[in-house]
Parts: structure tokens; C-alpha cells; sequence
């Protein structure tokens, strides 16, 4: 029999395998753990090796669900629609969401117009129609325009038992989808709640920190003649380039050396997320966890548009606080100039920048506390009806 008050989780929905994506969901499982649960990831993308290197303990099951399902507008079309498709990944998937008591879709932006909503949604939508209790953690949702998939968003989520949210335009979206404001919860990142180790003295003056994937929207042209700006007009300073999503190309390295930037080929792992933001004095980010990075790393940023499909940077400071200014990033050569006017403003306003940034992070913080307690409660009141049951 099962001691009381012991249950079994599944986390599922897991990023990618960058810094960022890597870091919620080593928070997620740590705070799960913690709460007293037995922890199955059920992933596509695999962050074995980084549970190891974390030490946290548990179960990894391989379930790689790539089916595309387009135009469908209730959890149960949804479950149809991939059984059609992928029967024996479905079958793998009820089997064991079935020996589980909760199922947590993990963290991160998964919602987002032109990604495949429907699929994110497929392990809450078998769950629930299992029974089993779904919790949504700390998402960045929207903007969706398309309308089967806001109705299947709201579907899906309208039977979970919470859905976190980490800033206010998503909060606000979804309660425009018709959810309850008692089950969608303002939180803040994942991250947020956690502690890594503080980096030292800066070693380098700006740090530029790159997203450049199929999401992102980096012109190499752009960051180059930024670069040759930013050294003309401060002569003598030092350029450090890294990424916290994915391996920067070679080409853009090798053009970033010869500019005499220095360029850090690996990315940091557990529990080092810090460790690049922090070389710098300010930093520059159109990574969404960069930019939260380098807060905690306690060094201003200059933030840019994550991508062009999403708000993450948006509704994430406090009430009383004017919004994240955010920049477009290297898109073309007007956004980069537009950084360097940016870059020239932190630099004559550090302590007030930094200052301002600081009482975002805190907010962030409280918020993701306050999202892990009420998850806490959900927790403790699935554990205690596993417990009975066991």
C-alpha cells in the first residue's frame, strides 16, 4: 500500500534542450519532488543529462508525439484525431498517464500563434479523459488568433485543475477565452524561484547574448555593424557573445572573432545559468531567459523581442511599474542602431536601470512563490485522495 500522502506525477511538454528550457524544468521537477511525489518525464526532447548532472532523480519515458493536427476545438476531436494518427504512442501514453495520480504539462511558452497548439495539448487532453488531474505550469500564452485553437485552449484548460501564467497580458488572455480567474493564476518564471550561483566581477563591458534559431530573428549583417559601431564609439571596450538557446553558427562565430568580439562557443549547463550574463557589465538579450538571467545575475539589460510571435517580455513587471521598454532586437541595420542609442542609455543610467530591474525580479519572484504554494495545494489535496486510494 501507498504511505499516505504519496502520489505519482507525470511531467510532460518539456522544452528544449537549451539553458533556459533546461533550468524551469530542473525547477519544476525539484519543487515536485519536494512535494512529496514520485516524478515520471514522459518528453520528445530528452534532458536526461541534465536531471543527472542536477541530481534529481526520476523516471524518463520517451514518448515522441509529432503528429500535427489542425482545425479541432474540443479535447475529445483532439484524442481522436491523434489515435487516428499515432495509435501506438497514444496507447503508451494512456498507459501510463493511467498509473499516475497528476499530470503536470511543464513550463515554458508553449501557446503561441503558428506553433502547434494542438499538440502541446494532446497528453492534458488524454489525462483528463483518463480522469487524472492536470496542472499547467507558469506558461507565456498567446497571442493565437486562430480560432479552433483558442476554443481548444480553452477547452483543454477550462478542465485543469490550475493554470499558471507568468505575466499579465496572458493572464488577461485567457480570461478573454472565458477561463476563470480562480483556475488561471499570475505567476512568475519558473527560474525565478530558484537559486544559482552569483557570478563575480564582470570581465567583459557589454555582453550580447543571441537568440538565433528558426524562431528568432537575427540578421547577421545587423549584429556585425553593431558591433563595428559600438567599438568606434567606445573605443577599447570589450565585446563578449553567447547564447542561452542554441549553439551560435559557425559562420556568425567566426565573423563575430575577426570583429575582435570574444564569443563563447558552449553554453552553460546546471547550475551555471548565470555564469555568461554575468561576464558582462550590461548585457543585451532577445532571449526571454537571458534577459531574466541577467537580472539575477544582477546586471542591467538591454531587452529585445524574443521573437515576433509572442509577448513573454510583456505584463511581467510590477503594478506600480512602467513596462519592460523592448527593443526589436537585430533585425535589420535601423534595430541595430536602435541598440546602440539603447546601449548609450544604460551606460549614462546603470544604477537607476538596474535599480528598476531589481524590483521587476523581486516581483517575479514573489509571484513565482505564490504560483508553487497554490500548486502546493492542489498537490496536497490529490496526494492526500492518492493516499486513501493506495
Amino acid at each position: 500500500m501507498r504511505a499516505r500522502g504519496a502520489f505519482g506525477a507525470v511531467m510532460t511538454e518539456v522544452g528544449n534542450a537549451s539553458p533556459g528550457d533546461e533550468a524551469i524544468c530542473l525547477a519544476a521537477a525539484r519543487r515536485l519532488i519536494g512535494f512529496g511525489g514520485r516524478l515520471t518525464v514522459v518528453y520528445r526532447t530528452s534532458l536526461e543529462a541534465a536531471f543527472c548532472a542536477a541530481g534529481i532523480e526520476v523516471r524518463h519515458v520517451h514518448a515522441p508525439l509529432e503528429v500535427g493536427v489542425d482545425g479541432v476545438e474540443t479535447r475529445e476531436k483532439l484524442v481522436a484525431a491523434v489515435e487516428s494518427k499515432s495509435p501506438k504512442t497514444l496507447a503508451l501514453l494512456r498507459r501510463e498517464l493511467a498509473t499516475h495520480d497528476v499530470v503536470f504539462v511543464a513550463p515554458g511558452g508553449k501557446f503561441t500563434e503558428g506553433f502547434n497548439n494542438p499538440r502541446a495539448l494532446v497528453t492534458a487532453a488524454v489525462a483528463l479523459e483518463l480522469g487524472v488531474p492536470v496542472v499547467v505550469m507558469h506558461q507565456s500564452v498567446g497571442p493565437i488568433e486562430d480560432s479552433a485553437d483558442r476554443r481548444l485552449i480553452a477547452d483543454v484548460f477550462s478542465g485543469c485543475e490550475l493554470v499558471l501564467v507568468r505575466d499579465t497580458v496572458s493572464h488577461e488572455f485567457l480570461l478573454s477565452c472565458g477561463l476563470s480567474e480562480e483556475r488561471v493564476i499570475l505567476s512568475g518564471d519558473a527560474a525565478l524561484g530558484e537559486t544559482y550561483p552569483v557570478a563575480g566581477d564582470p570581465e567583459f563591458d557589454l555582453g550580447l547574448n543571441l537568440r538565433v534559431s528558426p524562431i528568432g530573428h537575427v540578421d547577421h549583417d545587423a549584429v556585425l555593424q553593431f558591433v563595428s559601431n559600438f567599438q568606434r564609439e567606445f573605443a577599447g571596450e570589450r565585446v563578449h557573445v553567447y547564447s542561452t538557446t542554441r549553439q551560435l553558427p559557425d559562420l556568425l562565430q567566426s565573423r563575430l572573432v575577426d570583429a575582435g568580439c570574444h564569443v563563447q562557443t558552449s553554453m552553460s549547463g546546471w547550475p551555471e545559468y548565470l555564469r555568461e550574463p554575468g561576464r558582462s557589465a550590461i548585457n543585451l538579450s532577445d532571449s526571454f531567459h537571458g534577459v531574466l538571467f541577467s537580472m539575477m545575475a544582477g546586471r542591467p539589460v538591454i531587452p529585445c523581442q524574443t521573437d515576433l510571435r509572442t509577448w513573454k517580455l510583456r505584463g511581467i513587471h510590477p503594478p506600480d511599474s512602467a513596462p519592460l521598454l523592448i527593443r526589436r532586437g537585430f533585425v535589420d541595420a535601423a534595430g541595430a542602431d536602435e541598440l546602440l542609442e539603447a546601449v548609450r542609455g544604460v551606460k549614462e543610467a546603470h544604477a537607476s536601470v538596474l535599480e528598476y530591474q531589481m524590483r521587476l525580479l523581486n516581483h517575479g519572484r514573489a509571484l513565482a512563490n505564490d504560483g508553487w504554494a497554490r500548486v502546493g495545494e492542489v498537490v496536497a489535496r490529490i496526494a492526500s485522495v492518492a493516499g486513501e486510494r493506495g
